[in-house]
């Protein structure tokens, strides 16, 4: 069937049901057209209200998993970032004391033993309570050094802490409690 015949029959009224028919079908298919047209030469999308929030949500959602990723991943870069410098500056911190290591630690206890006994006397009893060692960070972190605190008793009341230089061997602070 050929559609300009059909049209102006169908316009002029004398059109068959069958004619009818075709040209209202075409029609339809011509404003179908004409919305897709337009919808795409606006650039909005054909859809009804259901799909729009469809639309909306899933927007949402993976707005709020990209923002989840990019948050996750700064705060992997910045504890790596952190990391990486402590690492540089401490590490660099304990090799030079490590380096300037010249005591260990019995020889320390036996510093301090000596120190109590020939500054508060020797005839009472002296015992090595507890010793620890810590580090000594200088300016320059090259220079740092460790230090040793050691806990000598002498007696029953008398406790005295000596800070005792890996370096050099030297007391370095007492204390009395």
């Amino acid at each position: 069937m050929d559609f300009e015949n059909a049209y102006k029959k169908y316009k002029d009224g004398v059109a068959t049901e069958e004619e009818t028919a075709f040209v209202e079908q075409e029609l339809e298919k011509a404003r179908k057209m004409t919305e897709i047209i337009d919808a795409y030469e606006s650039k909005k999308a054909i859809s009804d209200d259901c799909d729009e929030d469809k639309i909306r949500r899933a927007q949402k959602k993976y707005a709020k998993k990209n923002t989840l990723k990019i948050l996750l991943i700064s705060v992997a870069v910045l504890f790596a970032s952190a990391a990486i410098i402590l690492s540089a500056v401490f590490g660099t911190a304990f090799g030079a004391a490590n380096k300037n290591r010249n005591y260990s630690q019995t020889q320390a206890e036996q510093i301090a033993l000596d120190y109590v006994a020939r500054e508060y006397g020797g005839s009472t009893k002296l015992a090595v309570e507890e010793s620890e060692k810590s580090i000594e960070y200088s300016s320059d972190l090259r220079h740092s050094v460790y230090v040793y605190e050691v806990k000598v008793r002498i007696g029953f009341l008398t406790e005295v802490e000596i800070t005792i230089n890996a370096k050099t061997g030297e007391v370095v602070k007492v204390e009395i409690d």
